[in-house]
């Protein structure tokens, strides 16, 4: 059985071809039956917000700032490219270790000037982050 709106339902070669009004008009037929589940569900208000968001943020667009998250982009994967091999050297330097390093050897281990700076760095990193979180009393 076919519906008005299935495809099995278009015209047969004997038929007259169908206008471009005609045409349109049973495309957008069959758009709004397959978007009809969304509707009711009020899934399709989602859609609309994303496509508002997305509209806003082509209206802010401009080559600074494009440019400057293109720049920020590839701050971040260049950071996650030189986290992530650091992480996969120290792991596989410390498989190779049978015996857990004892604290006179971490200790040690500040004495070298490429520890204290990733040290540094990291002590750096959790002082922003308190000073982003921390509560200030309302006076």
């Amino acid at each position: 059985m076919s519906t008005p709106l299935s495809p099995s339902a278009a015209a047969s070669p004997d038929d007259e071809p169908l206008s471009a009004d005609q045409a349109l008009t049973s495309e957008w037929l069959l758009l709004a039956a397959k978007l009809q589940s969304h509707i009711n569900g009020s899934r399709f208000d989602n859609i609309v917000d994303l496509l508002s968001i997305l509209s806003d943020l082509v209206d802010f667009a401009d080559p600074a700032l494009i440019d400057k998250l293109s720049k920020t982009f590839e701050e971040i994967v260049a950071a996650s490219t030189a986290a992530g091999g650091a992480l996969r050297i120290a792991s596989a330097e410390a498989k190779l270790k049978t015996d857990a390093p004892s604290l006179r050897a971490l200790w040690s281990s500040a004495r070298h000037p490429d520890t204290r700076r990733g040290i540094d760095i990291v002590l750096r990193m959790l002082e922003i982050i308190g000073r982003l979180h921390a509560v200030t009393p309302t006076r």
